[in-house]
């Protein structure tokens, strides 16, 4: 593995998408790794897959991403997956509760967009970006990954991913790390759904204006360096909509109290919530959905609903007791948050000891709207978030002119999202399930009619 940074610059710059989309090694580790039922941690640290096979999972990876662009173009139905941070056990949690990415799963109903931060912290992030980069692989056009402020070796060669590649790959462990950090400087830094909801791993900070200046960022980007970079991945919203005006992040710096000084290019801020509507306003942007941040419902808005963060890994690094939340966008691009209660078992997910690197404590909890009856959010499905000004029928959304059934895991989100056919083998539906697009058809087992009928007695 001496030359394997070189093997990566040498690479044909113009490599085929079509040559890199169902690999052996690719397939070979979404077959060993995604098992959201019965994932058992690997017994003694070790990990189920050679260097030079991270090395050639890195290359079709790098293959991929090469082609798309920085700023991503995307359409709903789709999932949104915040911070995971190593904490494989909660990704597996989520994906059995709430869908996985398989065509088992509810992956030819709904795209999956991952807002970065795969790595550090967690005590599995080998199985993390080693599944994430592989499922990209298989599904180019259906999984999409964002880079986070962790995905660059500055970061991640301080809070842990390094130290785990060479815990557990051995002297080679070094030499792929670099390759993981070369894949990660080809990864896109933003998406917009339906051109109205823009999405992104830290926010907007003090530079960040158009759409067009994010799609212009020229990559790969091997530091997260510079005006923009620091805004796009490290920024975050101000602590509540009262605060005026854009600060220098004093937590992030390490600080008791924010400077009385403007902050200057480059450096980390936070921004209120006159700056997300500005941005909104100038981009035609109904919704910011971003990251970065540990919140304690999973999710949180800001600036009256137009910006919601979205954390998934739930207890953070067995410090918090914070819930783990994914939101999906449906085809009317209504938000649904769906909760994950923090569990005991998968305490394991994080590395025991942070004294050296303790984690940015969450954002102080906010008002969320209630659930019904005023109580807290449990486990399960939130309150949907409605756009202010929703778009037209199948405006940014899939419409084949066919209506199916309810997603799996789904239902209660997406009653009337379109079967995407997978072109082998095109999905058929009895003809008595057949709905009209626009309405939905129960459809009820003879006992619950039953039962229904009783009710209406």
């Amino acid at each position: 593995l001496g030359d394997a940074e070189s093997r990566l610059e040498r690479r044909d710059p113009n490599f085929s998408r079509a040559t890199s989309m169902h690999t052996a090694i690719a397939a070979h580790v979404v077959h060993t790794l995604l098992k959201p039922k019965n994932w058992k941690p690997p017994s003694g640290r070790s990990f189920d897959f050679t260097p030079h096979e991270l090395v050639e999972l890195c290359e079709h990876a790098e293959g991929v991403l090469r082609e798309e662009p920085t700023l991503l173009s995307l359409r709903a139905p789709i999932k949104i997956f915040g911070d995971i941070h190593g904490q494989y056990p909660d990704l597996m949690r989520l994906f059995a509760e709430f869908g996985s990415p398989s065509h088992t799963g509810d992956l030819d109903l709904v795209d999956y967009l991952f807002l970065g931060d795969f790595v550090d912290r967690g005590a599995y992030q080998l199985e993390t970006i080693c599944l994430a980069l592989a499922l990209k692989v298989e599904h180019p056009d259906r999984i999409f990954l964002l880079r986070g402020n962790h995905e660059s070796p500055e970061i991640n060669e301080k809070y842990g991913f390094r130290d785990e590649c060479v815990e557990r790959l051995g002297p080679a462990g070094d030499a792929v790390w670099r390759c993981f950090n070369a894949v990660f400087a080809w990864m896109p830094l933003a998406a917009t759904i339906a051109g109205k909801i823009f999405c992104v791993h830290g926010g907007l900070g003090l530079t960040i204006e158009s759409l067009q200046q994010v799609a212009s960022i020229p990559r790969p980007i091997q530091k997260a360096e510079g005006p923009l970079m620091m805004d796009l991945l490290w920024s975050d919203p101000a602590a509540h909509d009262s605060v005026r005006g854009i600060h220098l992040n004093a937590q992030r710096l390490g600080l008791d109290n924010t400077p009385d000084r403007p902050p200057v290019p480059g450096e980390c801020t936070t921004y209120d919530a006159h700056r997300v509507d500005d941005f909104c306003r100038v981009n035609k942007i109904h919704l910011i959905i971003r990251a970065h941040e540990c919140v304690m419902d999973g999710f949180e808005r800001f600036a009256s609903g137009r910006l919601v963060t979205v954390f998934s890994a739930s207890r953070y690094c067995n410090t918090y007791e914070n819930a783990g939340a994914i939101l999906v966008v449906d085809r009317s691009l209504t938000v649904i948050p769906k909760l994950l209660k923090p569990s005991e078992a998968t305490h394991f997910g994080w590395h025991d000891n942070y004294s050296e690197r303790p984690p940015t404590p969450p954002r102080a909890r906010t008002l969320q709207v209630p659930a019904a009856g005023g109580k807290e959010l449990e486990a399960g499905v939130g309150p949907p978030m409605r756009l202010r000004n929703p778009p037209g029928q199948g405006e940014g959304s899939r419409d084949n002119g066919r209506g199916v059934e309810s997603m799996r895991n789904l239902s209660q989100s997406l009653p009337t999202s379109p079967l995407r056919r997978r072109p082998q083998a095109p999905a058929q539906r009895p003809a008595a399930q057949e709905s009209s697009r626009g309405q939905e058809q129960p459809n009820w087992s003879a006992r619950a009619r039953s039962h229904a009928k009783s009710l209406q007695k």
